[in-house]
């Protein structure tokens, strides 16, 4: 197979994973996502509107972004931000194998590491959404910064020092948490590196690469300038640590408490765990073979033979080889916080780091592959191989390609945010009596308001919250409430309890309570949201 067909296949895979990812746009949907994609909407219409600057901003960038991609093209914020989230994934798909090409140019190597990448191994859709999501923008935006370290690590060209500072600056800005990450990474990698200079006397150290240490520190300094005195960057550092101590948590309890609603729905925990992360557990596998490939080269009986040219178990460059070993060592760092938010239960927030090491895990997997694949070769045919690398992706494919977006084969319904939902909020918003609260079923009223008036607007919903589940059961809904309130009802909330969840929640009785229950009146209703008024009954 010559070099042009292998590239236009490259290209034809990103392409049609691109347009799977583009699908919500091709399909003309009005919005993407509910909950912190309605609240970046909101951000990024504030910043548009000159209400709020982009340095009141934890993570400003994508919201910029998003601004000025609307402003050059003329297309409304709300599609900018879709769009903005198609260019991350490109950004993906094009620095995975520029970053394993680093290691090696062979075309294998590059081949795999480009299927590899659209795998899209970082998305779980407890964090990693295919939705406008600043956590999830800097995640697909990694492979661009560990790219650019991995360059400065090998080469000591100027120009590459203004790559990385971009690079690192973009991700502090694109969100801190990721950026975190990334000095935990690559400082550790630092630290390695000087305590090798320190302890081998050699005057000629090519495998220990560029100091990266001055790079990192500069990462270090432009986030604790950003994030200094942001109590929402001090609360995530300190809660963690706060709950692994305190008695009575439950690790993972928070994902498991959504174990009944995915049992109603006819699935499983297995089922789930085999459709979201089966393929990333196989390339964990896969990297942790070349991690230990690479360490055991390090420790031979003879020292000496790691730094003479040779044959190697990972690869013919010493320099590579400790590369590899210097990811190892950051990622098992990374690893160790990951636990650590496991622990404590940190909401779902260890899935963010997750996220990041399946960047890694995309990267190294890909390596061993390659390199498992060279081995069997000398045995094999390369046509036979190469078949059988083409059967294992179009299997790969098979099981990450449904997960992309949310759906009913995840137990999901679809994260559509249809024009009549946002219409029906902003006329409801618009037409709201003082003093009288939202409650909701699942359609969170804050966000829908952050979306519509603005984030910067925001007001306060203390007392909003979800309808009672199985209130139907109970009696009559009006004698929850004390006070006149709104009820939200949108056709998603009736999709997810009647058709999917069948019920763990809210059950058709109860929804059927809404149109016939005393107390209850419908004041709204444009097909796809329904608001209705509930009095309390009389003392």
């Amino acid at each position: 197979m010559n070099s042009r067909v292998r590239t236009i296949g490259r290209g034809l895979g990103a392409f049609s994973i691109i347009a799977i990812v583009l699908l919500p746009i091709i399909r003309s949907y009005y919005y993407i996502g509910e909950a912190d994609a309605l609240s970046h909407l909101g951000i990024a219409l504030d910043i548009k509107a000159g209400v709020e600057s982009l340095s009141e901003q934890l993570y400003p960038l994508s919201h910029f972004l998003s601004v000025a991609i609307g402003q050059v093209t003329g297309i409304e914020i709300r599609r900018a931000l879709m769009i903005l989230l198609a260019l991350f994934v490109i950004v993906f798909i094009l620095f995975i194998p520029l970053t394993a090409r680093l290691f090696s140019n062979d075309e294998l190597v590059i081949s795999i590491s480009a299927f590899s990448a659209l795998l899209l191994l970082p998305v779980n859709h407890f964090t990693g959404h295919m939705h406008p999501h600043t956590t999830s923008y800097a995640m697909f935006f990694v492979p661009f910064v560990i790219y650019s370290f991995i360059l400065l690590f090998r080469t000591s060209d100027r120009k590459h020092v203004v790559f990385v500072t971009v690079s690192l600056s973009g991700m502090v800005l694109l969100h801190p948490q990721q950026a975190a990450n990334i000095i935990i990474l690559f400082g550790t990698v630092a630290i390695i590196q000087l305590i090798v200079s320190f302890a081998i006397d050699d005057e000629n150290l090519s495998y220990n690469g560029r100091q990266i240490y001055p790079y990192v520190s500069v990462m270090l300094v432009i986030f604790w300038l950003w994030t200094e005195g942001l109590d929402k960057i001090s609360g995530n550092l300190r809660k963690p640590l706060v709950n692994l101590l305190a008695s009575g948590r439950e690790p993972g309890g928070n994902v498991r408490s959504a174990a009944p609603s995915l049992e109603a729905a006819g699935g499983s925990t297995e089922e789930i765990f085999i459709k979201l992360f089966l393929i990333g557990f196989i390339y964990s596998v896969l990297a942790a073979l070349l991690m230990g490939a690479s360490l055991t080269e390090v420790f031979k009986d003879s020292s000496n033979r790691l730094y003479k040219q040779g044959e190697r178990i990972a690869f013919s460059s010493s320099s590579l080889n400790f590369l590899v070993i210097y990811l190892t060592a950051g990622f098992i760092a990374i690893v160790g916080l990951f636990f650590v938010y496991i622990l404590a239960d940190q909401s779902r927030q260890y899935f963010r780091h997750y996220s990041f090491m399946m960047v890694i895990v995309t990267v190294l997997g890909s390596l061993a592959l390659a390199q498992i694949l060279k081995i069997v070769s000398r045995n094999i045919s390369r046509r036979r191989v190469t078949t059988a690398v083409s059967i294992l992706f179009i299997v790969f494919l098979l099981f990450s390609v449904p997960i992309i977006h949310i759906s009913p084969y995840l137990y999901q319904e679809s994260e559509h945010v249809p024009e009549s939902q946002m219409k029906g909020f902003e006329t409801a918003f618009n037409h709201q009596e003082e003093g009288v609260q939202f409650v909701f079923i699942r359609s969170t009223t804050s966000r829908y308001h952050d979306a519509i008036i603005g984030e910067r607007k925001r007001i306060d919903y203390t007392g909003a919250g979800n309808v009672p589940y199985h209130f139907s059961e109970e009696g009559d809904l009006r004698s929850q409430y004390e006070e006149e309130t709104y009820l939200v009802v949108t056709n998603r909330d009736r999709t997810r309890d009647r058709d999917l969840h069948r019920g763990v929640r809210y059950t058709r009785e109860d929804y059927e309570h809404f149109d016939n229950g005393k107390g209850i009146n419908r004041i709204q209703d444009n097909g796809g949201f329904t608001l209705y008024r509930i009095t309390p009954p009389p003392e």
